[in-house]
């Protein structure tokens, strides 16, 4: 009776085990994984970060309409990306991976939500099949308005200048074609 209970005590604990260690989207192995991008990363290859903040805020104090394009190229960057997929904390790998077309690629870093943790948005650049540059800022110092996490923007995708009252906010740049 006593090898009984032990048996069934270890199939229990083995079970438990199990059902505690599903895989999940922050805890891939590399063996999983078809590759991995640090969202921590400070390297830019493109350009500068400070340079593409500069031209987006110059901009935004313009009147006028912008693709993405030129805000780069404003900022000296390289045009070597195809594409930029927004990324707010707690969006889950799969559907990072989903609006990027990147099938089982891995995000170190990936930043998670709570009420308790600050909001990160994330513009990742991605050239063909690899990402390519992120660049990170705080809720509240978003690069674009009218943009959502898992968004997708193109080198053509448009923004339109917005003047508020000056006592009020600063200008910015508005989503106005994706």
């Amino acid at each position: 009776m006593r090898a009984l209970l032990r048996i069934t005590a270890v199939a229990l604990c083995l079970l438990a085990g199990a059902a505690c260690s599903t895989s999940n989207d922050r805890g891939e192995t590399a063996s999983q994984c078809s590759a991995s991008f640090d969202l921590e990363s400070r390297a830019e290859p493109l350009g500068s970060a400070t340079e593409l903040r500069r031209s987006i805020r110059e901009r935004a104090a313009q009147p006028g309409t912008y693709s993405l394009r030129t805000l780069t190229e404003a900022a000296g960057w390289d045009d070597q990306w195809d594409r930029v997929v927004i990324a707010a904390s707690g969006l889950p790998a799969e559907k990072l991976n989903s609006a990027a077309n990147l099938p089982g690629y891995c995000w170190s870093n990936l930043p998670e939500s709570g009420f308790d943790r600050p909001t990160d948005n994330l513009y990742i650049f991605i050239t063909g099949s690899a990402p390519t540059q992120v660049i990170r800022s705080a809720q509240g110092s978003e690069l674009f308005r009218g943009v959502r996490s898992g968004d997708v923007l193109g080198p053509e995708s448009r923004f339109q200048s917005v003047q508020p009252p000056a006592h009020l906010q600063k200008p910015y740049l508005e989503l106005t074609q994706g």
